[in-house]
């Protein structure tokens, strides 16, 4: 962030971050700390809002970072924002990379609040898989049906289903690594 707004203050450019997902507003700090021109700051959880007015406040920069109480994909303007930001800091990212609709995030704001020649912060991340052997996880994919006195035939139950779960499998011992992890895309 320091070496973008350096640049873009070197070029003589106003700088206009926007921070969608403050959390408790550290990206939009740091960006007044930078030397943020203007920062907007985006939250939609009303607890983490709080937090956010809270911490802002205590180190001085609430006349520094306008804090819009919703999402980013809320916001127009002309009415939240006076205009399109030309940096954009975010943090929305979870184990899955793309879980938390960071795809969709990024591209509304990309089209709506950003300027065309914007600097995204952060820039790229890499996606790993792995192939792993669990019971457990196999297991999730599968009602008991033992406790309603269904019967699965066996060869159905030896298929595999898709499931989406937040879980890191560091977190418990029962799994075995089949591959070694692969890079699935930058």
């Amino acid at each position: 962030m320091k070496k973008v707004i350096r640049k873009l203050k070197s070029e003589k450019k106003q700088v206009n971050v926007l921070d969608i997902g403050t959390g408790t507003g550290l990206l939009s700090m740091m960006a007044v700390k930078c030397g943020a021109d203007t920062v907007t700051a985006c939250e939609a959880f009303k607890p983490m809002i709080d937090v956010a007015l809270k911490c802002i406040e205590a180190n001085g920069m609430k006349d520094k970072i306008k804090l819009i109480p919703k999402r980013s994909t809320e916001i127009i303007m002309g009415v939240d924002m006076a205009h399109r930001a030309n940096v954009l800091v975010t943090e929305v990212f979870d184990t899955e990379l793309i879980g938390e609709g960071a795809i969709s995030t990024f591209t509304h704001a990309l089209e709506n609040l950003l300027t065309k020649d914007c600097y995204v912060i952060p820039d790229n991340a890499v996606m790993y898989i792995q192939v792993v052997e669990s019971n457990v996880c196999h297991d999730w994919n599968w009602l008991d049906l033992n406790k309603y006195n269904l019967k699965v035939p066996l060869e159905y139950k030896k298929l595999g289903g898709d499931s989406i779960l937040d879980v890191q499998l560091t977190q418990f011992k029962e799994f075995k690594p089949l591959t070694e992890p692969l890079v699935a895309f930058e």
